[in-house]
């Protein structure tokens, strides 16, 4: 008693109550591929004056400072990299979801 009919059957959709996919993929890429897009955000070169200003004084900032076409040349590179690699993440999971979201 208590189980279902239509899975003792074997009907995976029975009467339009078959099994509703997840609205959200679950998956490998997520959780890192969005962290890569945060840090690709913190990390844009357009961001650097702020930067620069946030850790004016410190040990940090006077080494930014001093090297500052180092500083936003690794920056840049950081930003792309992350963002192409986020972006392909997370694309690639959704690419595998039935709707193709």
């Amino acid at each position: 008693m208590g189980q279902d009919p239509c899975r003792l059957a074997g009907d995976e959709t029975c009467g339009g109550r078959g099994r509703q996919e997840d609205p959200l993929p679950r998956g490998k890429g997520g959780v890192g591929g969005y962290f890569l897009l945060i840090t690709a955000a913190l990390t844009c070169p357009c961001h650097l004056p702020v930067l620069l200003a946030l850790t004016a004084g410190s040990v940090i900032g006077s080494v930014l400072s001093r090297h500052l076409w180092l500083t936003a040349l690794l920056l840049t590179m950081y930003f792309v990299g992350a963002l192409y690699l986020g972006l392909k993440q997370i694309n690639k999971e959704k690419v595998g979801h039935p709707d193709g979201l």
